[in-house]
């Protein structure tokens, strides 16, 4: 007479399978963090301060990596300002006429002492 129960067998077989389908979710969470120390070490030796703008609409350049930069930037106590403007022009953005933009450049470049 067959069991319906499963054997302790069969009960092994499926252990591996199981193991696979959580090392993904593992590795997805290990990601960000190993990205975030290998730019942490890369923006080490950097000695300025800096200005980091994203735009919303860029999607070359999207202002979730931009702010992986800044907590790079942070991680390694340096002096950082982040503006993230809410403008169309995607990838071009920064080319266009945006007074927010242009601000924030002026007063950033206007408190670097010459």
């Amino acid at each position: 007479m067959h069991s319906n129960a499963p054997t302790e067998l069969e009960a092994h077989a499926r252990r591996p399978l199981q193991k696979i389908v959580t090392t993904p979710s593992i590795v997805d969470a290990e990601i960000p963090r190993a990205r975030r120390l290998v730019l942490t070490a890369a923006l080490a030796r950097a000695q300025a301060a800096f200005l980091v703008v994203s735009f919303k609409s860029d999607w070359r350049f999207a202002p979730p990596r931009s702010r992986e930069i800044v907590r790079a930037l942070l991680d390694n106590r340096r002096i950082v300002s982040y503006l993230e403007i809410d403008a169309p022009g995607g990838h071009d953005a920064f080319l266009l006429e945006d007074a927010r933009y242009h601000g924030a450049l002026r007063a950033y470049f206007g408190n670097i002492p010459l």
